[in-house]
């Protein structure tokens, strides 16, 4: 931990750059998987693509304050 008992903003931001990889590789092997082999992806399917983009988009928001704190 950094001094006051705050995680470190490298902490910080090598877990958030590893849940949005795992993220976005869960979610395409999810439309592939829906669209390409079983031919039966929907509007789910579609909502969930959207929220992933949106997660990458705060990723990038996340990694953004970090480097400026500093």
């Amino acid at each position: 931990m950094a001094a006051g008992g705050h995680t470190s903003g490298d902490s910080v931001a090598g877990v958030t750059i590893a849940f949005t990889i795992v993220a976005v590789v869960g979610t395409l092997l999810r439309l592939y998987t829906r669209f390409f082999l079983n031919g039966m992806g929907g509007p789910d399917d579609i909502v969930i693509a959207i929220a992933t983009v949106r997660r990458s988009d705060t990723t990038a928001e996340i990694m953004s304050d970090n480097q400026y704190r500093h």
